[in-house]
């Protein structure tokens, strides 16, 4: 995928240099980056007016530098102070000490030795401050302040996401921004802790390895390297070890029979990739996923709404790095094909642009134009589910990195590519979010009318058959106490549910309510599914009343 990684962020003293300033092969490796349409960050705990006393044309050769230590940031010819100065009290004391220091925008430096001093004057004057090492040389921060904070706010300004960025140092202050990176490369003569925390080690030391890596892996890509630190989390094998995937780069598929749980577990993958500030853009051909609008920096999308049109889809990721839900369930099919097939075209040249969003997840992935999956997958990471896998491809099936398939009851398997060897079983950790299968296709469009619910009382009364969970939530609205009274006895509302819909979560409630309704009544029974049904499928009076006046009807 030559085309994931946006920007590169560099230490400067160990990893680009040796002398005060880049050779000639060096800088022109870093042009090479640069015009390979992506962005280079020099970050550095340098004092910046010193670094260009050495390095007088450094701000020629990159989009964005950060000095001391993530403290102050250039950008465009401007420079600003990203934290507040250090305590002149504690420039003064350890002065008068004898310490030697220098004086930054924000921070102080001086040499590795002074640490005891430093510590001792802080703990004296009540200042609580961070204290940095690089290698031989010390800085003194604001608490909180990094190579790390400094690269957020240098992408923020430059509108990269840090899940597009390769990090690359040398030293102990590199760990920071190697963590804040997808990908962080230690140099090959990096302190030990830099390499073990390191999700690639250069093979030779010195600068020019990394001249060479610049030049030649970055510029076609690293298709073999992925995140360390970056995993999802799936669940428990049998014999209690954590199942986990990588959280970038990878081809997923996820199959499995209706009702196995299969969206379960697309879901679980999503909430954890959107937790860790992935940008996910997630096709909802049957309204699995909605409720993840819920959760921060997520938008859920259709519905009962007009789609978005696509072009609109492309702003909110490129301009916000949000994560969007597109609920197509209530779309007929042949509009959900020639929808799917422009956003993704449209996805699909985004990523090549600018690497957004991380990751496409396609629900009912049969549904959706072969062209435009395959298209997809060659431009970063895609996670397909569907229960209907013959309906698709060879190329698709057997191209993905990794396949799920859903058992039921919380159950799957993992295995690498289509090789059947190699399958862990596990179970399926908790999700953040309750999933609702098929919220929208639920609540609004019809069931075959074999499948519906017939309303009757004792005497043989026959009320009225509802297709759907909206005509289901109406009906018990107005249906009289003995048709309530005696389907609750035989507990035959969440044997509905639970049997048509799969919703076990729901039947179980419903359960709860039938159980008390001898007791309770009637009208609290009407009340409380009333609340249930409103509560995990948003029913609104709204759609109560398109139902009521013959709303959309379709087969499961």
């Amino acid at each position: 995928m030559p085309d994931y990684f946006r920007a590169i962020a560099v230490d400067y003293d160990g990893t680009i240099t040796s002398e005060a300033r880049p050779t000639d092969s060096m800088l022109a490796a870093i042009r090479s980056v640069r015009s390979a349409n992506r962005r280079i960050v020099l970050i550095t705990g340098r004092i910046l007016a010193e670094l260009v006393a050495d390095f007088p044309d450094v701000y020629a050769h990159f989009d964005a530098v950060v000095g001391e230590n993530g403290a102050v940031l250039w950008h465009n010819g401007y420079e600003r102070a990203l934290a507040p100065a250090v305590s002149v009290h504690l420039y003064e004391a350890l002065r008068s000490r004898g310490v030697w220091l220098r004086r930054g925008q924000v921070i102080l430096a001086t040499s590795a030795v002074d640490d005891h001093a430093i510590r001792e004057e802080c703990n004296r004057l009540g200042l609580d401050y961070k204290i940095a090492h690089n290698r031989s040389e010390l800085m003194v921060l604001p608490t909180g302040v990094s190579k790390a904070t400094g690269l957020h706010a240098a992408l923020e300004t430059l509108g990269v996401s840090c899940h597009s960025t390769i990090g690359i140092g040398d030293a102990e202050n590199d760990l920071a921004l190697l963590d804040a990176c997808e990908i962080g490369v230690a140099v090959g003569h990096a302190v030990p802790s830099l390499k073990n925390h390191a999700d690639l080690v250069l093979a030779q030391p010195g600068t020019e390895p990394v001249a060479d890596f610049l030049a030649t892996e970055v510029t076609r890509g690293i298709p073999a390297v992925q995140p360390r630190r970056r995993r999802v989390q799936l669940g428990i094998a049998d014999n209690g070890a954590e199942i986990s995937i990588p959280a970038s780069r990878v081809q997923v598929f996820v199959d499995g029979a209706s009702g196995s749980g299969k969206s379960y577990l697309a879901g679980l993958i999503i909430e954890n990739l959107i937790t860790d500030g992935y940008s996910v853009c997630v096709l909802d051909m049957e309204g699995d996923h909605v409720n993840l609008g819920s959760m921060s920096g997520v938008l859920a999308l259709g519905g009962r709404e007009p789609l978005p049109p696509p072009e609109q889809v492309v702003r909110l990721i490129r301009h916000r790095f949000s994560s969007v839900v597109i609920d197509m369930s209530l779309r007929e099919p042949a509009l959900k094909y020639a929808y799917a097939r422009d956003l993704l075209d449209r996805l699909t040249r985004l990523r090549r642009n600018c690497g957004l969003p991380h990751w496409i997840c396609i629900e009912e992935a049969h549904m959706v134009p072969v062209r435009s999956i395959l298209e997809a997958q060659a431009s970063g990471s895609l996670c397909l589910v569907t229960y209907r896998p013959e309906w698709l491809s060879r190329t698709v099936v057997s191209s993905p990195d990794i396949c799920i398939t859903a058992l039921g009851d919380g159950v799957a398997l993992l295995r690498p590519g289509a090789d059947p060897t190699q399958a862990q079983r596990f179970r399926a950790g908790a999700r953040a979010l309750s999933h609702i299968r098929h919220h929208r296709k639920y609540a609004d469009i019809c069931v075959p009318y074999e499948k519906g619910f017939t309303f009757r009382d004792r005497a043989g009364v026959v009320g009225r058959h509802v297709l759907c969970l909206a005509e289901f939530q109406q009906e018990i609205q107005h249906a009289p106490p003995g048709m309530l009274d005696m389907h609750a006895e035989h507990r035959d509302f969440s044997r509905w549910v639970c049997d048509v819909f799969q919703d076990r979560e729901l039947a179980r409630l419903i359960r709860r309510v039938e159980e008390t309704a001898g007791t309770d009544g009637p009208e609290s029974l009407r009340i409380s599914i009333n609340e249930l049904l409103a509560l995990r499928y948003d029913i609104s009076a709204a759609s109560l009343a398109g139902n009521a006046n013959g709303g959309e009807s379709n087969n499961m």
